[in-house]
């Protein structure tokens, strides 16, 4: 601290000089008054600048975790009838993300792994032919058998943790995730 003669307000026998009082105490008097140059300036940050207590980060929620069926492919019959149903080698089956930041589907995905350990995948294709046959029962009026893929269905949230360490909710939708393929089921 730069030390500079004060002036006292009240009387010149109340002054402060080289951090001693006529006393030999150090204490200021109570009407002590520091000129500009004595007193111990901190840096000031600017007016636009702020200092963030917690970086930007970007986190994944998943809820409602459902199984459902994913088809590629369906057929339709009634009581009786023998349906059979085939997909070629190379037919794809998408993850479907729908929501507010749609286009981060691979972010969707990789954190629904993570939550719940499945080895969802964006695209599934078949590496060969896949063929099967299901007869529907004489008591039921229409059936069906399709060829698709196990999935889960979620609903999804993006948070951004913002600089007071809070997380804002910045997206949201749902994701359809296969996780098996090929599957055949039927009703």
């Amino acid at each position: 601290m730069a030390m500079a003669t004060a002036i006292a307000v009240s009387s010149a026998t109340a002054a402060y000089a080289g951090g001693n009082n006529f006393d030999g105490t150090t204490q200021k008097p109570a009407t002590f008054v520091e000129t500009p140059d004595q007193v111990d300036t901190a840096p000031t940050a600017s007016p636009g600048f702020k200092t963030l207590a917690c970086a930007p980060e970007y986190s994944y929620t998943h809820t409602s975790a459902t199984p459902i069926f994913m088809d590629v492919k369906k057929s339709y019959g009634g009581p009786g009838v023998a349906l059979s149903i085939s997909i070629a080698a190379g037919v794809t089956l998408q993850a479907q993300i729908s929501g507010t930041v749609g286009f981060e589907a691979s972010a969707v995905i990789a954190s629904a792994k993570t939550t719940y350990g499945l080895s969802f995948s964006a695209s599934v294709t078949a590496t060969a032919t896949f063929s099967g046959s299901w007869t529907i029962p004489k008591n039921v009026k229409e059936g069906w058998i399709a060829i698709g893929a196990k999935a889960d269905r979620t609903n999804w949230k993006k948070y951004q943790q913002m600089g007071n360490c809070t997380d804002k909710l910045i997206g949201s939708g749902t994701a359809k995730m296969p996780w098996k393929f090929p599957y055949f089921h039927h009703s």
